[in-house]
């Protein structure tokens, strides 16, 4: 029902005494007003009244006034709550177990103290549970269950608990163990084994184990506290764990094939080797007809293959005659009636939103309700300064909010400062030539060649570096000739940006080319030296992304120089299979120094099996 407030009617009656009988001239109300007022001087009516029906209120104050009073002011005004009656409202209760507190947004509760709140019908409540000093966040009970966001529609009335557990205190201890040909690492550093097993970390360390095969073998699993056949698995440590990791002996004939999840989901395979949910490596003899299945993860979907497979069906089917891959993309499921906003941060500082549940750096996607306003809010770092909004907020420029409408899928971009810098070597600049151009990590043979011309011989410069690249069979191959400019253009905005190239750069590079006005190296140049010096929070965007791929790429040369894999002694096949690896490395590589950590922890795993062959 609507309750609507009447507030300070106020005015003042003239005469010995009167007695009055406030009502409103309006059907189906009922009134707690006390009727007969009797008194003198000044009244006030400051009443609740409740309307029996789902209507506005249309009608009057009539004071009757007897005993001779006479009204000195006979304008008599009715204030509502607000600017509307408030609707059609319902509870929602929120309760803690343990210690921590509960608040919701929009605002109303705040549990610790305020545990029940009342919302219009149809509002979206975010609900945010933050555990005491000591304690941690264990999961939702009623209307929302799990460890992740809690967002209510109020449709009806509601409950929703939030548990608290203490955290574990001092250290624990952490023991791996090996079985078959390779050795395991940890990150924080303290277990290499073969030669140190066993570390302890304080208690609720995150630590990532990475299986390293020998030369020869393949990484077969994980039992114990890790259960993924991933070479790397991440093992809580709220209390002393022990893990196992299996490697098997594989002939010098069985050949390598890796599958990389992009998203969330898992990829099985039959004969059984592959089990992967993010990335992996198995060995099969040669011939082994091969079938992969994709299965996505609870609110995600699949949406196609890459590499040795294609197409969108679940399942991919291939004989296994060379070193191969495999990238399974996995999308979020999109809810009919909500759009996503995701947020990326470049530099040090954070963003969050109002209402939503994003905190960027940490948590960068939310889902919203088609036409829902949100509010961004950028915050620098301590030492750091707020550069200025990007992508879907660039009108709000360097404003510290950025208010959108939910109206589409958006993407926003927010820059800060000490953003990502570029490398001063002449690797990095051959790096960068191999990214733009091939879009994959370099071969560390071919990259020693480039940077010791460069460093050595006066008429080797990147441009020209850049142009003898468009001489090698492998580059022809992909930019032939009669294929014209076009798809180069294109080809060079995804490796350098990530996405196609857009209508007015495409028209411009397209015409540049085309009347001889500049050759392709020379573009190369221009559009990596562009992207640097551009200051807008779009390209600090682009070219941190860049910068963590470089930083991939040049680990990814490092491990070859430093494990004896040299590309000129290689098998045909297996110098396809490491290019075809320097991309898929590169694949999940973002603007979050996370992804450039992962990738690079993953190298060992990659490349391992032709160390020093």
């Amino acid at each position: 029902m609507k309750q609507l407030i009447v507030s300070l009617l106020l005015f003042t009656v003239s005469g010995v005494a009167y007695s009055a009988t406030p009502f409103i001239d309006y059907y189906n109300v009922s009134s707690n007003w006390t009727s007969g007022i009797v008194g003198e001087g000044e009244l006030i009516i400051d009443e609740d009244v409740i309307l029996t029906q789902d209507q506005n209120i249309v009608g009057n104050i009539q004071i009757t006034v007897v005993a001779g009073g006479q009204l000195t002011n006979d304008a008599y005004q009715l204030t509502l709550n607000g600017n509307e009656p408030a609707g059609i409202t319902y509870d929602l209760a929120a309760s803690t177990i343990g210690n921590g507190s509960i608040t919701s947004n929009p605002a109303g509760i705040d549990c610790g103290t305020t545990c029940s709140a009342q919302f219009n019908e149809g509002t979206s409540v975010s609900l945010t549970a933050t555990p005491d000093t000591a304690w941690e966040f264990n999961g939702w009970s009623g209307a929302c269950t799990g460890t992740g966001a809690c967002r209510l529609s109020m449709t009806e009335d509601q409950s929703v608990s939030a548990t608290f557990i203490q955290e574990p205190v001092g250290m624990q201890s952490l023991s791996v163990s090996v079985s078959g040909p390779g050795s395991v690492s940890s990150a924080p550093a303290g277990i290499l084994c073969g030669v140190d097993c066993q570390e302890d970390f304080p208690a609720g360390t995150q630590v990532t184990l990475t299986a390293l095969p020998n030369l020869g073998a393949s990484f077969s699993g994980w039992s114990g506290a890790c259960s993924v056949t991933n070479a790397s698995c991440i093992v809580p440590m709220d209390q002393a764990r022990n893990v196992l990791a299996q490697f098997t002996a594989v002939s010098a004939d069985d050949l390598p094939l890796v599958v990389n999840i992009v998203g969330e989901g898992q990829v099985q395979s039959s004969p059984d080797g592959i089990n992967c949910t993010g990335l992996c490596l198995s060995r099969f003899a040669n011939g082994t007809g091969l079938t992969l299945t994709a299965t996505a993860a609870e609110g995600w979907t699949f949406a196609g293959w890459e590499g040795a497979c294609a197409g969108t069906s679940s399942t991919c089917t291939l004989s296994l005659t060379s070193p191969n891959t495999a990238i399974a993309t996995f999308e979020p499921q999109t809810v009919q009636g909500e759009e996503t906003l995701d947020v990326v941060v470049v530099g040090l500082g954070s963003v969050t939103s109002t209402p939503g549940d994003i905190n960027c750096g940490t948590d960068c996607q939310d889902s919203y309700i088609q036409g829902t306003r949100v509010t961004l809010t950028a915050t620098p770092a301590s030492g750091s300064s707020f550069i200025g909004w990007g992508g879907a907020c660039i009108d709000s420029s360097t404003t510290a909010t950025c208010t959108l409408s939910m109206d589409e899928t958006l993407l926003a971009v927010a820059a800060f400062g000490s953003s990502a810098t570029r490398g001063e070597s002449t690797a990095w600049k051959v790096a960068e030539i191999y990214m733009a151009t091939m879009g994959y990590a370099p071969d560390n043979e071919g990259l020693q060649y480039w940077v010791t011309n460069i460093d050595t011989l006066p008429q080797w410069t990147p441009e020209t570096v850049a142009g003898s690249f468009f001489d090698q069979p492998l580059v022809q191959s992909v930019y032939p000739p009669e294929a014209g400019y076009g798809s180069f253009i294109d080809a060079l905005y995804r490796n350098l940006f990530g996405r196609g190239a857009d209508q007015e750069g495409y028209t411009y590079w397209l015409q540049q080319l085309e009347t001889g006005q500049i050759a392709r190296q020379h573009m190369i140049i221009a559009m990596i030296n562009g992207g640097w010096e551009n200051p807008s929070p779009d390209a600090l965007s682009d070219m941190q992304r860049f910068a963590n791929r470089i930083e991939v790429a040049l680990a990814f040369a490092r491990y070859q120089a430093e494990n004896g894999i040299v590309y000129s002694q290689m098998s045909g096949a297996n110098q396809q299979y490491l290019r075809e690896i320097g991309s898929n490395i590169l694949h999940g590589v973002t603007t979050n120094d996370s992804t450039r950590d992962a990738a690079i922890n993953s190298i060992p795993m990659l490349l391992g099996p032709f160390a020093n062959e």
